[in-house]
């Protein structure tokens, strides 16, 4: 019979998921944060402008891709619109901002600890991203990696 690290048989058919990489873990971090802190709901999130745009720049992971991005970079996204054939669409100024403050949130926050955060650690909440775009990001100001 398995147990679970001291606590007991483990329930039968719910033995320890898959193993996944960090890659993998990665990409997930970059799905929960963009869910999460640009509140795209999770039965959009792989259709959705700002993924489309992500996926077809390859920015796929959190730490791997996305805080790597320049403003310019993000300037430059676009996708494959599927309500129009397909056509090469240029993300939307609005997408691109969120993406912008995201970006720029991380590297200020990371700036302070003097060291990479987690963007989804449960301190990091919607509430506290929402204030830091309200009140210390300015869009006119480059975005500065830490």
């Amino acid at each position: 019979m398995a147990t679970t690290a001291g606590r007991g048989p483990a329930p039968a058919g719910r033995g320890p998921g898959p193993v996944l990489t960090e890659s993998q873990i990665d990409t997930l971090r970059m799905v929960t944060a963009l869910m999460n802190k640009l509140e795209i709901p999770r039965a959009d999130i792989y259709t959705h402008p700002t993924s489309l745009a992500l996926q077809k720049a390859a920015i796929l992971r959190w730490n791997g891709d996305f805080i790597y991005l320049t403003a310019d970079a993000i300037d430059k996204l676009t996708y494959n619109d599927p309500d129009a054939g397909g056509a090469e669409t240029n993300l939307q100024m609005a997408h691109k901002l969120q993406l912008r403050v995201l970006l720029s949130c991380y590297h200020e926050l990371s700036h302070k600890k003097r060291g990479g955060i987690s963007i989804n650690a449960p301190a990091r909440t919607l509430t506290k991203f929402k204030e830091f775009r309200a009140t210390s990001y300015d869009p006119t100001q480059p975005i500065v990696p830490w």
